[in-house]
Parts: structure tokens; sequence; C-alpha cells
């Protein structure tokens, strides 16, 4: 998909050992329409366990088709990374449940510069993107 990333200064390096708010980080903003993507990169890949990305968003979204990309040749081109099949949800006994969550597979990938957004969904106001690693 051809998204408009809205990160002003460039990919957000994430590193392990805690949640990154994207849309708080460098001036990020927030998504507010689909086609609008944040980008990042994980910084010292040797570092994960699991080798797994954990995506959350919160805010105001209804019915989201969230979409990550990955790129290994800086982003000239981009492919689809699929979301595994999760335990993550966003319904059940959840306090106050976000907008949107999934769980990705990034082994062999895992230097590779991403970005995030949604391709369908309603908007209301702004949503803010987290992600983890392991």
């Amino acid at each position: 998909m051809a998204f408009t990333v809205v990160n002003p200064s460039g990919p957000i390096k994430i590193t392990r050992g805690r949640a990154w708010n994207l849309s708080a980080v460098a001036g990020s903003g927030t998504l507010t329409a689909t086609g609008q993507a944040v980008e990042f990169t994980p910084g010292y890949v040797d570092l994960f366990n699991q080798r797994k990305l954990v995506v959350q968003a919160v805010g105001t979204i209804t019915s989201p088709t969230g979409l990550l990309e990955a790129s290994n040749d800086g982003g000239t081109t981009w492919f689809v990374v699929p979301a595994l099949t999760s335990d993550l949800t966003v319904t059940g006994a959840a306090d106050t449940a976000p907008a949107f969550v999934a769980r990705y597979e990034i082994s062999g990938i895992s230097s590779a510069l991403y970005r995030f957004g949604f391709t369908a969904g309603t908007f209301t106001g702004g949503t803010s993107v987290w992600v983890a690693v392991d």
C-alpha cells in the first residue's frame, strides 16, 4: 500500500525491554486516516530473544485493518509481514481494550525498516501506535 509516513524525523529506532509509543517519539503524531503509517526499525537485533513484534493501536478507530510492511532496501520496495494467529485479542476481560492488536514474526528480517498503518477503518480522532519486541 502506498502509505504516507507521519513521523517527520525518519524511522524510530526501537529497542527490547519496553513498549514504544511511536506516535509520541520524535514528534511523530497520531494516525488520523487510512493510508498513514509510522515508520520504525528495531535496534540491536541480536539482543531479541523471540524475534516477535507486537503492535497495539490505542484510540478512536473502529473496524480497523492493520498492515505491517517491511523493507530490506531502505524503503525503496516493501513487502507485507503477515500477522500470526495470535493469542492476543481486543476483546475479553480487558479493562480498557485497544482498538487493534497483533503479533508478528520478524525472524530473518529483524533488521529491516518497518512501517505500520491501517488500510481500512473509521477514524473519529487520533490513534496512537505502540510496538514492543522480544
